[in-house]
């Protein structure tokens, strides 16, 4: 199978794209190099079940969340004015990984209806076998397979996260790690920044990490006060 489709990615993509919450863990500030021989840090951030309607910058809806990471990064980045997806998660999530349309991968519902196969290159295995060798991680939201070696199978060297769709409880809810599973309290958008902030901070060559949220997934829910800026929200998650 061809690598082709990754060639972009490998040589030019240099920094992604949405941080769409604030936390409690200390900040990142990004250094950004003009130096193309240099192979750069990648990171991509997925948000689920996000739409244009929410999204500021964009029509048609004049009630937006305030997302200053989100506008700062549109100031003074690329906007996409034509960008197609898939209607549901797991098509778009295959197509990411594989760089192929989801009738090629045969993923074309979410999964478990359908499930990505071991055998497909992936991103990660390209940029594991690239000339500096990346680090790879995916921290967040999986939803391609059912089993807890599968991401581990698909090249990537770290996993933590959510193996299906969503989760019971945005404050109860397990935690898959390469291959383990844990049950944890910590507010799931929260418990996902850190262990991203946490996986950058222990590498020593040059990485991939792809963040995927989960949030605002069902179940329908407020988010903790302290993690937003749109003061009194209706007491009525729905």
């Amino acid at each position: 199978m061809t690598t082709k489709p990754f060639k972009f990615l490998t040589k030019r993509l240099l920094a992604l794209i949405i941080l769409l919450s604030s936390c409690n863990a200390e900040k990142i500030n990004p250094v950004y190099s003009t130096d193309e021989t240099q192979d750069p840090n990648i990171l991509l951030i997925i948000a689920d079940d996000f739409g244009l309607d929410a999204c500021p910058n964009y029509l048609p809806s004049n009630m937006k969340p305030s997302m200053p990471n989100l506008i700062n990064l549109m100031s003074n980045g690329i906007k996409f004015e034509n960008l197609w997806s898939n209607a549901v998660c797991s098509p778009t999530r295959a197509t990411i990984l594989t760089g192929k349309y989801s009738f090629r991968t045969g993923v074309t519902r979410t999964s478990p209806k359908t499930t990505i196969s071991n055998s497909e290159v992936s991103i990660f295995d390209v940029l594991k076998t690239s000339s500096k060798k990346y680090s790879t991680g995916l921290i967040g939201k999986w939803h391609l397979s059912n089993e807890l070696s599968d991401p581990n199978n698909m090249g990537i060297d770290y996993f933590s996260g959510i193996l299906g769709g969503g989760v019971p409880s945005y404050t109860n809810w397990s935690l898959a790690e390469n291959g383990n599973v844990s049950n944890t309290t910590e507010y799931s958008t929260s418990k996902i920044t850190d262990l991203s902030i946490n996986w950058i901070k222990k590498q020593t060559k040059p990485w991939f990490l792809w963040v995927a949220y989960n949030a605002p997934h069902e179940p329908f829910h407020l988010p903790p006060s302290d993690l937003h800026r749109q003061g009194n929200l209706p007491t009525d998650p729905n």
